[in-house]
C-alpha cells in the first residue's frame, strides 16, 4: 500500500477487492429517503361552445354556453371549469369527436333543466308566440 493509498483511505488493489467494491455500491443505501407516491394527473380541461337556444328574430341573438369536458381513454366527462365532475363518463368510439359529443351531451343537459313554466313569453311582431 502507498503512502497515498494511505492517506486517502484505499483499499489495496486486487481483483476481489474491486469486485466487492462494485457489488458494496451497487446496493441501495440504508439512508436513502423514499420518494412519495406520485400522484395521478389530472386530465386536460377543454372547451368549447354550443348554442342552446337560437335566435328567434332581429332583436334577439339566442343563447351560447361554454362546455367544459375532459376525455381519457374514450370516457368523456362534463366538467366545470375547474375540472370537478358535472356529468357521469360517457364512453365514445374512436370514430367519434369528443367535441361533438361534449356539445351534444351539454345541449341536453341544458334542455333537461328547463321547464316549459316560468318562462318568458316571446312574441313575433305579428302578434303569434314563438
Amino acid at each position: 500500500m502507498s503512502w497515498l493509498d494511505q492517506l486517502t483511505g484505499a483499499a489495496p488493489k486486487s481483483k476481489g477487492s474491486r469486485i466487492a467494491t462494485a457489488v458494496i455500491n451497487a446496493r441501495p443505501s440504508q439512508n436513502q429517503p423514499c420518494l412519495p407516491p406520485v400522484p395521478p394527473t389530472k386530465p386536460i380541461v377543454e372547451s368549447c361552445y354550443t348554442a342552446v337556444r337560437q335566435p328567434s328574430g332581429p332583436g334577439d341573438v339566442g343563447q351560447v354556453v361554454e362546455v367544459f369536458w375532459t376525455c381519457v381513454d374514450g370516457d368523456l366527462q362534463i366538467t366545470d371549469a375547474q375540472g370537478n365532475p358535472s356529468g357521469p363518463f360517457v364512453q365514445i368510439d374512436a370514430s367519434e369527436n369528443p367535441q361533438v359529443v361534449a356539445c351534444r351531451l351539454a345541449r341536453q343537459k341544458w334542455n333537461s333543466e328547463r321547464t316549459p313554466f316560468n318562462r318568458p313569453i316571446r312574441y313575433q311582431r305579428d302578434g303569434n308566440i314563438v
